[in-house]
């Protein structure tokens, strides 16, 4: 099969899926299954199998919930502050990040959600930690898996997107912040750690 193909059909069955997840309208949801059938029809013929075998094969590997894995980034600025984004959805402060993308590697998606949520281009230096949150309705209804990176600006210009009603340096000590979860513990266990 080809390669590009396939990584193309599962980055669109991924985004096809969640379509349905949350999509509220019955129009939205009509579209999303479409799609799904789109995304079936040309994996068949990738494959060379019946498509209503292949909608049964994701439908069966979909049913066996697994941990999201997210990528967080710490981006210290020498004068013992990290950047923080304060979070348009729950109004506390956090690191820049989120959900990791259809084939998309944990250090590749730390970086795509720091150019998106902050202007900022970031490498990264090293891992800092691995975190786990466990299940818990109604706001997670799977376990969490964050990597928490150390990163190092390489340019662009600091703006906040839709997510943020503010992006600021603090130092992550300050007790006055009111930090979204655990993202304060993270930031220190990040950058104790060696």
């Amino acid at each position: 099969m080809n390669g590009d193909a396939v990584t193309l059909l599962d980055e669109l069955r991924t985004l096809a899926y969640e379509g349905r997840a949350y999509a509220e309208s019955e129009y939205d949801q009509a579209r999303y299954r479409r799609m799904c059938q789109i995304v079936d029809e040309f994996y068949a013929e990738l494959a060379g199998l019946p498509a209503a075998e292949v909608g049964e094969r994701f439908a069966r590997d979909l049913g066996t919930p697994t941990p999201k894995v997210g990528a967080t980034a710490v981006i210290p600025d020498g004068e013992g502050r990290v950047l923080l984004d304060h979070r348009a959805d729950d109004g506390c402060w956090g690191l820049p990040g989120g959900w990791l993308g259809s084939n998309e590697s944990p250090a590749q998606g730390v970086v795509r959600e720091v150019a998106e949520e902050t202007g900022l281009d970031v490498e990264v230096v090293r891992l800092g930690t691995v975190e786990f949150r466990a299940a818990s309705l109604p706001a997670a209804p799977h376990g969490q898996v964050g990597l928490v990176y150390v990163c190092r600006i390489l340019g662009g210009e600091l703006r906040r997107s839709h997510e943020s009603l503010e992006l600021a340096w603090r130092d992550p000590e300050d007790p006055a912040i009111n930090w979204h979860l655990d993202h304060g513990e993270r930031v220190l266990r990040a950058l104790a750690a060696v």
